[in-house]
C-alpha cells in the first residue's frame, strides 16, 4: 500500500504497518511531510495534481501553495490540449524536477482530465527527461541510496476512453510502472489495470478507486494508494457509517478488536476514530495483500457476501455497484462471518 497522508489527517508515520506500507504519498503543494517520510525510511510519492491547474484561477482547489508550484502558470487555466511541442516538453520537465527537488523517490508523470492522449505524450517527454538526466540514480546525499522510479499517471474516466487503445499507447513509454487514477465502471477500471499489467509486465498501482482498492489488490495489482476517509469504517459492512444509531447497532452486532475503544461501542472523538480507521485500513491491506491472489479473492468474496447481509440487517444502503463483481444482485444471502 502507498499511504496517502493528508495534510490534516493526523496519522504519524510510526503508526503505519511497515509490512504493507512502503511508500507515503502526499500532494506536492503539501510536501511538509517529505523530510519526515524519508528520514523514517519510507519511499515518497509527491502527486502534483496537475488536473487542478485546468480549473479556473479563482477555484478553491487552486490554493496559494498550489499556485506557487514551479510548473503552475499562476493566474492561468492550463489547457494542455492546446500546448505546442515546446510547451509540453518544458512542462513535463518542470513537473518532474519539482518532485526531485522535494525528495520524491517515486516520480510520477502529470495526469489531467479529459486529455488522455496528451498525457501519454507528456509521459513520454517526462521519461526522456528522466533518462537524459539520470534521475533514477539516488539523490546526492541520500544515506539510503534509494534509486528513483518513474510511474506514468493514467488519469481517466474509463467509460470515456477505449481501454485497449489506451493500454496500447502506454506500452512503449519508458516508465517503471503505472498509477491509475481512474473512475467509472469498476469492471472497465479493472480491465485497464489488468491490461496495463499484462501488456507491459510492469507494476500497476490503483488510486482514486474509492472502496475498490481492496478488490484491485486482491486481484493482483501491485499496490494501491489509500488514506483515511470520512466517517467510522467497519470491515463487517465494507464501508463507513455516519448515523449514530446505526453505528451503535453495528458495533453491538459486530465487535471491533482495534483496541482504540470499547469493542462493543463505536470510537468517540477524533483520536479514537483516527486510530480505529487506521487499524482497519492496515487490516484490509493485509487481507488484500495475501501472496496467493486466488485465496485473497476468495476471502474478499466471502467478506463481500457477509457485508451485504450485514448491511441489509442494519438497513444500510446496498454495497456500491462495483461489488457486484463479487456479489451479484440475485445471489442468495451468504452466511454472516462478521467480515473479520
Amino acid at each position: 500500500m502507498i499511504w496517502w497522508a493528508g495534510e490534516r489527517d493526523g496519522v504519524t508515520l510510526p503508526a503505519l504497518d511497515r509490512e504493507v506500507v512502503g511508500t507515503v504519498a502526499t500532494a506536492q503543494a503539501d510536501a511538509a511531510l517529505a523530510g519526515v517520510a524519508r528520514r523514517d525510511g519510507f519511499g515518497l510519492l509527491l502527486e502534483g495534481e496537475a488536473w487542478k491547474a485546468q480549473l479556473g484561477p479563482g477555484h478553491g482547489l487552486r490554493t496559494a501553495s498550489f499556485e506557487a508550484l514551479e510548473w503552475v502558470r499562476a493566474g492561468e487555466r492550463h489547457a494542455p490540449e492546446a500546448w505546442s511541442a515546446g510547451e509540453c516538453e518544458d512542462f513535463a520537465e518542470a513537473y518532474v524536477d519539482a518532485q526531485v527537488r522535494r525528495g520524491a523517490t517515486l516520480l510520477v508523470t502529470p495526469g489531467h482530465d479529459g486529455v488522455a492522449r496528451r498525457d501519454v505524450e507528456l509521459a513520454e517527454l517526462a521519461a526522456e527527461h528522466v533518462r537524459a538526466k539520470a534521475l533514477r540514480e539516488p539523490a546526492a546525499g541520500d544515506a539510503r541510496a534509494v534509486r528513483r522510479e518513474l510511474y506514468a499517471s493514467v488519469r481517466v474516466r474509463v467509460d470515456r476512453v477505449d481501454v485497449a487503445e489506451l493500454v496500447d499507447a502506454y506500452t512503449s513509454v519508458d516508465v517503471d510502472g503505472f498509477v491509475v487514477w481512474a473512475s467509472g465502471e469498476v469492471e472497465r477500471l479493472l480491465a485497464l489495470v489488468d491490461g496495463l499489467g499484462v501488456a507491459t509486465g510492469r507494476p500497476v498501482v490503483v488510486a482514486g478507486a474509492g472502496p475498490f482498492w481492496q478488490l484491485a489488490l486482491s486481484r493482483g495489482a501491485a499496490g494501491a494508494v489509500h488514506g483515511l476517509g470520512d466517517g467510522v469504517y467497519h470491515g463487517a459492512v465494507l464501508g463507513s457509517v455516519g448515523d449514530e444509531v446505526t453505528l451503535r447497532r453495528l458495533f453491538m452486532l459486530r465487535n471491533c478488536d482495534c483496541g482504540a475503544h470499547d469493542a462493543s461501542t463505536p470510537p468517540r472523538g477524533d483520536e479514537e476514530i483516527r486510530a480505529h480507521d487506521l487499524w482497519w485500513a492496515m487490516k484490509e491491506a493485509r487481507w488484500a495483500c495475501l501472496p496467493d491472489t486466488g485465496r485473497a479473492m476468495f476471502t474478499l468474496t466471502l467478506r463481500a457476501a457477509a457485508a451485504k447481509t450485514n448491511r441489509e440487517r442494519l438497513g444500510l444502503a446496498p454495497l456500491e455497484s462495483g461489488w457486484r463483481v463479487l456479489v451479484g444482485e440475485d445471489e442468495e444471502r451468504a452466511e454472516d462471518d462478521g467480515g473479520a
